[in-house]
């Protein structure tokens, strides 16, 4: 089993991750921080798991369309927590990630669960706790889908919190208008309510941000090797 922890993982459980590389049939990997060290070390060495901490799940949910477009070979995503709870395993679910690893378990307890993890026989949601809530949505399968120009404005000021009143303020339109189409996005995105809506959003403004940046970089590249070729 090759599990790759975050850099987070590493600076709060250090005794945990050494627990970890004590195990003869686990080999855990630690790479540098940032981004590239971490895409790098996955591209390498093909881990069955990668592990983040709780407190990385927003920044995390925000990087999927980014370490998507890496193409990354087939991990199970986990969370690793010291405070498990209902509230995180839903969360971390919605976000995308396969499981939620408790470090105050003993070192054989997690070994078994990352184990029945890799063979399919564990996952988030086959926990009793989704029988408690109304069909949940997987927001890390769930794309925004906007009609119009209209649409990116309204759900932009919905991200940023404004209530419809004041969306139809803006935008020159009724507010029942703006509640009308709020209505249609949350529905055509297949998303519960406006915080979801909006997480939709701010991850796509991401994937959009990070993607214009990757192309400018490449031209910049070409133009650079094409002045060399020049002279």
């Amino acid at each position: 089993m090759k599990i790759v922890t975050g850099h987070s993982v590493q600076n709060a459980f250090p005794a945990f991750c050494e627990m970890l590389g004590e195990v003869p049939e686990v080999t855990v990997l630690f790479p540098d921080r940032g981004f590239r060290s971490f895409v790098d070390v996955v591209k390498a060495h093909e881990p069955d798991i990668v592990m983040t901490m709780d407190s990385m799940i927003p920044s995390a949910m925000l990087a999927l369309p980014q370490l998507d477009d890496e193409c990354l070979p087939i991990h199970k995503r986990v969370v690793v927590t010291a405070d498990y709870n209902s509230a995180l395993l839903v969360v971390a679910a919605q976000t995308g990630f396969d499981d939620v690893v408790d470090v105050s378990r003993s070192i054989g307890v997690v070994i078994a669960q990352l184990g029945d993890l890799i063979e399919g026989k564990r996952s988030l949601r086959s926990n009793p706790i989704w029988q408690l809530l109304d069909c949940p949505s997987d927001l890390s399968r769930t794309e925004i889908i906007l009609a119009d120009e209209v649409d990116r404005q309204i759900v932009g000021l919905v991200a940023v919190g404004l209530s419809d009143r004041e969306i139809a303020d803006l935008v020159y339109l009724s507010c029942q208008t703006v509640r009308n189409r709020v209505s249609r996005l949350l529905d055509r995105c297949g998303v519960r309510n406006r915080t979801q809506l909006a997480l939709l959003y701010t991850r796509a403004e991401y994937e959009r941000v990070v993607r214009h940046h990757q192309t400018s970089d490449r031209s910049v590249c070409r133009f650079d090797h094409a002045s060399v070729e020049a002279v």
